[in-house]
């Protein structure tokens, strides 16, 4: 009776291993797998036991993690414990999974028999986090290598983070600007604007706006191109503000400078059609002159004949 309750304590065992979303996996002395589950074979993308037992437990470890794979089997193999993780994994197909682990040294009769372990599949997650930490380097790269001008500002219109493009154009450094509010620094009448951003959450953007420094006011008056986003949380409030900027004052200049060119262009064209006019006039005089004394026309063939 007693080794009847011993063979269904097993058979129970062997039950929730092989009926569990974790994937399990025995490994012998000599690092061949003897034993996996159903959800071993499924992470891996296995189809038959077959295909897994007898071989190497290298056959699903990646090359970036496969040293270190040999340094936790050779420590539990030697009877030692090591720390549960987070591992990748080599499927059948060529594809990297990642699982989280434990793995034990297994004893039978005081002497060491292999070690098993359990997986549990975190490859959605961990893509999504890789997936994640891309977009971040992508927008790191672009905050800090971009030629325009960026600030990060809260809702309330305080520094969070500026680019180097924005603290040179403001002759400071990208740290002077964290812990001060933007109006604090630059004053203006745009600050109304900022608030109606914050209100409606809809974007602003103008072209060749004025702005006197005042830190700086032997650079006169400068032109800049700029645009506010809003970033809304969760619940659809403004939590951040996106201010790019981009100095146009030299383009401004020129176009000011073309208009007074332009203007003085006219004026001189004014003046000598003003002329042609009065040469007009005095050729016809002459003209006029000559047939009154009975002497041939000066300007025949170039003025239409005054009488």
């Amino acid at each position: 009776m007693k080794k009847k309750k011993q063979t269904n304590g097993k058979d129970q065992l062997r039950n929730s291993i092989e009926n569990s979303h974790a994937g399990y996996f025995f490994i012998d002395p000599n690092g061949y797998f003897q034993d996996v589950n159903r959800a071993w074979l499924k992470m891996h993308k296995y189809d038959r036991l077959e295909e897994v037992i007898g071989k190497h437990y290298s056959l699903t470890q990646t090359i970036s993690d496969l040293e270190e794979a040999q340094r936790n089997v050779e420590k539990l193999l030697s009877g030692d414990s090591i720390i549960s993780g987070e591992f990748s994994r080599r499927c059948k197909d060529g594809s990297v999974g990642y699982h989280i682990f434990s793995a034990n040294p297994v004893y039978l009769e005081n002497k060491l028999a292999g070690l098993e372990g359990f997986l549990i599949d975190v490859t959605k997650q961990k893509k999504a986090e890789m997936e994640i930490a891309e977009h971040s380097r992508l927008l790191e790269a672009l905050f800090t290598s971009s030629l325009t001008s960026l600030v990060l500002l809260d809702r309330d219109f305080n520094f969070i983070r500026v680019n180097e493009a924005y603290a040179n154009a403001c002759a400071r450094n990208v740290s002077d600007f964290p812990g001060h509010n933007h109006f604090e620094f630059y004053p203006s009448e745009a600050k109304s604007v900022f608030e109606e951003v914050v209100r409606t959450k809809k974007p602003f953007q103008v072209f060749a706006n004025p702005f006197e420094f005042p830190d700086h006011p032997e650079w006169g008056t400068t032109y800049w191109d700029w645009t506010l986003v809003p970033l809304l949380d969760s619940a659809g409030e403004v939590e951040f503000l996106v201010f790019s900027l981009h100095n146009v004052t030299e383009r401004k200049q020129a176009e000011e400078k073309i208009l007074v060119q332009l203007s003085e262009l006219k004026r001189w064209q004014n003046v000598m059609l003003g002329r042609e006019d009065r040469i007009r006039e005095l050729k016809s005089e002459i003209n006029e002159l000559c047939r009154r004394g009975n002497e041939p026309i000066r300007y025949s063939g170039q003025l239409d004949d005054v009488s």
